[in-house]
């Protein structure tokens, strides 16, 4: 992963009401998707039921999401739309419905017309954009995306790569202290 994508998985409001009851602010995950593939690379061939199982997807969502970013990789099981080394969108398909639907977003390029078609896709989807990072609920508005692109690592290491990798190198060194003092 790339430290300035901003990735994000678009879940259908749907399951997020069924599973919580309504819209929280943070979706309650032990670790982000992507923590757990770096884990573990078969995790979704492992993962239990999608979150899209017995949601409405429209039958058109692969070419909606190729109108917005054309494909660079098709097969059966997976789309690419955009380029592995700026934006794009990833779908994992399973029985022609989608398994898992992520935006990656370069940051280093920001494209305010295409964070907008992204936004319309998620709206089309009724789904929400949920942020790896953080598993906040965005709501499918421009105003919303561009706050929580503010907020993300990929916005602040873009900003300033030196005072991010400062920060980052603090907290881990502050962590490595705490745990080698509770080791003695």
């Amino acid at each position: 992963m790339a430290i300035w994508n901003y990735r994000a998985e678009l879940i259908p409001r749907a399951w997020i009401i069924r599973e919580y009851g309504g819209i929280p602010p943070v979706l309650d995950q032990e670790e982000s998707l992507d923590v757990a593939l770096d884990r573990n690379p078969n995790l979704l061939n492992e993962v239990q039921a999608s979150r899209w199982e017995g949601m409405y997807c429209p039958s058109d969502f692969i070419l909606r999401a190729e109108a917005i970013l054309p494909a660079t990789k098709k097969t059966n099981s997976f789309v690419c739309c955009g380029s592995p080394g700026s934006h794009r969108i990833e779908l994992w398909i399973q029985d022609a419905l989608p398994d898992l639907l992520e935006i990656k977003l370069d940051l280093r390029q920001p494209n305010l017309e295409l964070f907008e078609r992204i936004v319309e896709y998620a709206h089309y989807l009724d789904a929400l954009i949920v942020p790896d990072d953080r598993y906040t609920a965005v709501h499918s508005s421009m105003e919303s995306l561009l706050a929580d692109l503010l907020l993300s690592r990929a916005y602040k290491f873009c900003k300033d790569p030196h005072g991010w990798l400062a920060e980052f190198a603090a907290q881990n060194e502050a962590k490595t202290h705490k745990n080698t003092k509770g080791d003695g």
